[in-house]
């Protein structure tokens, strides 16, 4: 969350009906954030979950969410996963935030120092657990620090993938998700939980 920037930027290109769920862990920046949304009148459309990620997603809806962007600790990327993963509905997309880590993660591990060693193993893990997962289909986007986009496929019933429908300009606002959360974490949810 930081201070809303995101969220509030997410809010601008959405929908009034779509409602955004985000998480942060430092007191300061949450409060911040809230003023933020206060102050832009975005405190109906934006709810802060303040706390640890690691405590919060384990207590949220399963299957809520069409879009999850998720731009928190890299480190915990592989960490979050599965919670993230049980957050999406069929169809859902997650964006996966600074994948390339500035280059680094192209690096030869021995090349690095050893705080950087340890955030590229577990993102070059996380990067493989996207792309074996049977049920998503990933593409990495080697734009800045890059970004990761998934969309969980299996049992989609047919349905086409949330991101479809809204880049291709087939969706209509009363089709609109309910809800978008993110995860520094940040989602998008079809219920709004706040």
């Amino acid at each position: 969350t930081a201070t809303g920037y995101s969220a509030m930027r997410m809010a601008s290109f959405t929908p009034d009906n779509v409602r955004i769920t985000t998480i942060e862990k430092d007191a300061l920046r949450a409060a911040k954030a809230r003023s933020t949304f206060m102050a832009a009148d975005a405190d109906e459309r934006i709810c802060l979950l303040e706390g640890d990620a690691a405590d919060i997603l384990p207590a949220m809806e399963d299957e809520a969410y069409d879009f999850i962007f998720m731009d928190a600790a890299k480190g915990q990327y592989i960490t979050f996963l599965p919670q993230v993963l049980r957050l999406m509905k069929e169809g859902g997309v997650l964006v996966s935030d600074n994948v390339l880590q500035d280059g680094l993660i192209l690096e030869p591990h021995t090349a690095l120092s050893h705080r950087d060693r340890t955030i590229h193993m577990r993102m070059r893990e996380y990067l493989r657990a996207l792309k074996r997962n049977e049920n998503l289909t990933t593409s990495v986007v080697p734009i800045g620090d890059g970004a990761a986009v998934s969309i969980l496929k299996n049992g989609c019933n047919g349905s086409e993938p949330v991101l479809n429908r809204y880049v291709s300009g087939d969706a209509s606002h009363s089709e609109s998700p309910d809800v978008i959360p993110f995860v520094y974490p940040w989602f998008w949810p079809r219920k709004h939980s706040c």
